[in-house]
C-alpha cells in the first residue's frame, strides 16, 4: 500500500508542472525576441537572392515572420520557460551560446545536405551500375548469340 501512495504521489508532483505552468505571456517573448537578438540573426541568415525570390526587403520579411514565430513560441513554452531562457541567455555562458548558434545551424545544415548529397551520389552510383551491367549484358548477348543457327555459317546460292 505504500508503494502504491509513493507512486501516486510521484504522479502527482510530476503532474503538477504541467498543470501549474502558465502560457506564455507577448511581453516574455518580445524579451525573448530582444535578447537573443532574433530578429538580427533571423535577418542576417537571409541571403539578397532569397529576399529576392520572395519578393520582400529584410524588414518586411520581418513583419511577416515574426507574428508566426510569436504564436510558435507561444504555443510550444510556457512562461516560466521563456523566463528561465531569457536568465540564461542574460549569462556569460548565454551570450557565447548565442553568439555561436549562427554558425552551429550553419554547420549543421552543411553536415545534413552533405549526408543528403552522398546518399544521392550513392543512389545514382548504383542506378549506373545496374544499368552499366545490363548494356554488358545486352551487347555481350548479341555478340555471343547462343543459338546454333549462330554457329554454322548461311550459305547463299545463287543460281
Amino acid at each position: 500500500m505504500a508503494i502504491i501512495k509513493s507512486l501516486i504521489l510521484t504522479i502527482l508532483l510530476s503532474l503538477s508542472n504541467i498543470v501549474f505552468a502558465s502560457p506564455a505571456q507577448d511581453q516574455t517573448v518580445d524579451q525573448f525576441f530582444q535578447v537573443t537578438n532574433l530578429k538580427k540573426v533571423t535577418l542576417d541568415t537571409l541571403t539578397d537572392q532569397e529576399l529576392a525570390n520572395i519578393g520582400k526587403t529584410k524588414e518586411e520579411f520581418w513583419t511577416l515572420y515574426a507574428p508566426e514565430v510569436r504564436k510558435i513560441y507561444k504555443n510550444m513554452l510556457t512562461e516560466e520557460e521563456l523566463l528561465a531562457s531569457i536568465k540564461f541567455y542574460q549569462t556569460p555562458e548565454g551570450h557565447s551560446l548565442l553568439n555561436k548558434t549562427p554558425e552551429l545551424i550553419k554547420l549543421c545544415i552543411v553536415a545534413s545536405m552533405k549526408i543528403a548529397l552522398n546518399t544521392q551520389v550513392e543512389g545514382f552510383n548504383k542506378l549506373l551500375q545496374e544499368e552499366y551491367k545490363e548494356a554488358i549484358f545486352s551487347l555481350s548477348h548479341d555478340l555471343i548469340d547462343p543459338s546454333p543457327s549462330h554457329w554454322i555459317p548461311q550459305l547463299k546460292w545463287s543460281c
